[in-house]
């Protein structure tokens, strides 16, 4: 399979998305536009597989990949390898063991890179469904909010510094008996190094994840943690739920809340699901004053790993970065 043929393309970009979400981070979106986006990395810190599965599969780089390894980004890979993977490199020298062999450095050399490109590819999740879930209601928005989109939406709202570019990328979940059951849909060894975002387990499937993935690049911006996004507009919106936990009075107030943030009355309509769907008009969510936060409505995002509305202070630079990292 061609690996950019797995990038949504055509009408795959008019499909339905949705993101679910904290009531808090809702607010906090809506009312200051703004998104915390986070690295790769940080995705790790949650779920330790991701990105990680290459060697679990046996999926290996072809011999031209490894040999960029070992000729164009080898000696900056080596200067970002820890103590104890300093060492282990020095053994392989001292063993004489060659650079091409995949029990030796060039193993080291692997783990180096999926480390280097996870701090360096933001990551924004999705649901791609026609409906909803009740499993991404109970595990990321209980007693929050839901809000669907399609994929175009999303990437024409993300207003991203010097033309970065965004794709989004569905999530391909697999198990080991793939390569042997489905050899053709399991994505090639280049690909997962190149984009170890687009590969989790099979344990995963249900959550049919849609990734909007941008890099990092040569000036500084963002961090390893994750990037605080400005949105150009709110329009991409195209629907909010309340959660199917939220009922009688909880439900009413936080409508109330957000019709007053908005602006403008959302109409709301009784489901099986949840007691209120709030149908976002074409113009409603995009006209939001930017205004001074107030005590009321002000909160930060809970999503951010720091405690200040203050962008990420990160003590590393990417500024090193071989241009093979920007490659998406």
């Amino acid at each position: 399979m061609d690996p950019d043929s797995r990038i949504l393309q055509g009408n795959d970009l008019h499909q339905p998305v949705w993101r679910y979400m904290k009531l808090t981070t809702f607010l906090w979106m809506i009312r200051e536009r703004k998104v915390f986006i986070p690295t790769l990395a940080t995705l790790q810190q949650d779920e330790p597989t991701e990105g990680r599965l290459a060697e679990e599969f046996e999926i290996f780089p072809s011999p031209t990949f490894e040999e960029r390894f070992n000729n164009k980004i080898g000696k900056w890979l080596r200067n970002k390898a820890s103590a104890e993977e300093k060492a282990e490199l020095q053994e392989e020298v001292d063993r004489g063991r060659s650079d091409s062999t995949w029990t030796g450095s060039s193993a080291i050399l692997r783990t180096i890179w999926l480390r280097e490109i996870a701090k360096r590819r933001y990551v924004w999740c999705w649901f791609g469904s026609k409906h909803e879930s009740i499993a991404q209601w109970r595990l990321y928005a209980d007693g929050g909010i839901a809000i669907r989109s399609t994929p175009q939406l999303v990437i024409e709202a993300l207003d991203l510094p010097g033309g970065l570019p965004v794709k989004a990328w569905p999530v391909f979940y697999a198990s080991a008996d793939h390569r042997i059951d489905r050899p053709k849909e399991m994505p090639s060894g280049n690909e997962v190094m190149r984009r170890p975002f687009i590969l989790k387990s099979i344990a995963f499937e249900y959550e049919k994840e849609i990734r909007f993935v941008f890099p990092q690049r040569k000036y500084s911006w963002g961090g390893s943690t994750g990037a605080t996004v400005t949105l150009k507009h709110t329009s991409f919106i195209q629907e909010v739920k309340t959660s199917p936990d939220l009922h009688g009075g909880e439900d009413v107030a936080i409508r109330t809340l957000i019709d007053e943030i908005l602006g403008q009355r959302i109409t709301s309509a009784s489901l099986a699901l949840s007691p209120y769907q709030m149908l976002v008009t074409e113009r409603s969510i995009d006209i939001i004053p930017k205004a001074e936060p107030s005590p009321l409505y002000y909160v930060e995002d809970p999503e951010r790993p720091c405690e200040s509305q203050k962008e990420v202070e990160d003590t590393e630079t990417f500024g090193d970065s071989p241009s093979f990292f920007d490659d998406l």
